[in-house]
């Protein structure tokens, strides 16, 4: 990470849960039916595949330890289970991995993109985690920055995913909903501004590059005028 200066930063994405990771042999974040439907269909058979997949991640953490990389992540917060099954078996994870990958200097950033993150706001600080990336503020999702750095406190950096959504109101709004997003959350040393995952992908035609442009140039203005280091509120 020092060898790039004001350049930006080198993530790697590691492992993840092994309860997160049995949905990939049911289709991703496209399979939620097929994956719930074989938790209460073939418990058993579940249960064989979710310790085999923590067997890999404990063969894996060595590597991570060893490895150079300082800026790591994996596992997210989807919001498409209920807390109380997130409580019980992804924390667990973090619980169990993240004081070892603190031990060795590493910084591990979570994927919080949840729309109902609200409803998770308790669990994070539990996570033991650093970073919370794709964060999400209103009116996409329904916790704003301010009730979310009063849960996780001053030193979890929030990696906001800005809402494209704001764009199709306009630049001015767009400048005043940066603004006050900035003044939100002071003294802003723990905050980062960015697009984390639709970006450019509502870029369709010439009216849509439009207003993203539009959009994109009013966040770096309102970064511009409202910005420096430290924010006020």
């Amino acid at each position: 990470m020092e060898h790039q200066g004001g350049d930006g930063i080198v993530r790697d994405s590691v492992f993840g849960s092994a309860y997160s990771e049995t949905r990939s042999f049911f289709g991703g974040i496209y399979g939620l039916e097929p994956w719930i439907n074989e938790q209460y269909e073939h418990p058993d058979h579940f249960a064989k595949l979710v310790e085999a997949l923590e067997r890999r991640n404990e063969r894996m953490l060595p590597l991570i330890l060893a490895s150079p990389a300082e800026f790591v992540g994996g596992g997210s917060l989807n919001g498409d289970i209920s807390p109380a099954w997130w409580e019980k078996w992804i924390l667990p994870f973090y619980e169990k991995y993240i004081p070892q990958l603190h031990a060795k200097g590493k910084i591990w950033a979570l994927h919080a993109h949840a729309s109902n993150l609200k409803a998770f706001a308790k669990l994070v600080p539990r996570t033991g985690v650093d970073v919370l990336e794709a964060f999400t503020p209103p009116p996409v999702g329904d916790l704003s920055l301010a009730e979310a750095r009063a849960a996780w406190g001053p030193e979890t950096v929030i990696w906001v995913n800005f809402p494209e959504t704001i764009f199709y109101r306009g630049a001015e709004e767009t400048r005043r909903y940066t603004s006050e997003l900035l003044r939100s959350d002071p003294p802003g040393g723990a905050l980062v501004i960015g697009f984390t995952e639709m970006g450019q992908s509502g870029v369709h035609d010439d009216e849509s590059e439009r207003i993203f442009t539009a959009g994109i140039r009013a966040i770096m203005e309102a970064i511009e005028e409202h910005g420096n280091y430290p924010i006020t509120a």
